[in-house]
């Protein structure tokens, strides 16, 4: 089996557009980090500096919660092979002997106008 986890945080910063329409935003809050992920403005230097510590906090929390769900350890890569290696093992598991066929399109993709 093959996978990867990993933690993506996509934040919208809609200041420009907002503006443009004339929208404006009153934000009240206690506590530095409160509205950081606000879209309606450009995070500070301070914040984009916390975000990795965050990353780090949720994707670890993350791993160890599938690993407690497979019922393994947090050290969830158990080998790093290249495909050859992956093919000669479900080979192996399913009983077969590995003979690769190799497709390759007969023209260039996406077409060129030339053909």
């Amino acid at each position: 089996m093959v996978s990867s986890i990993g933690v993506i945080y996509l934040r919208s910063v809609l200041e420009q557009l907002l503006t443009e329409v004339s929208v404006e935003f009153s934000a009240y809050k206690r506590g530095e980090f409160k509205d950081m992920t606000g879209l309606w403005r450009t995070p500070t230097d301070h914040e984009s500096e916390k975000f990795p510590e965050l990353y780090d906090e949720i994707f670890n929390n993350f791993v160890m919660v599938v690993a407690a769900r497979h019922g393994t350890s947090v050290r969830l890569v158990d080998k790093i092979d290249d495909f050859k290696d992956a093919l000669e093992t479900v080979a192996l598991l399913g009983n077969y002997k590995p003979s690769p066929k190799w497709f390759r399109p007969s023209r260039s993709f996406p077409p060129t106008s030339a053909q």
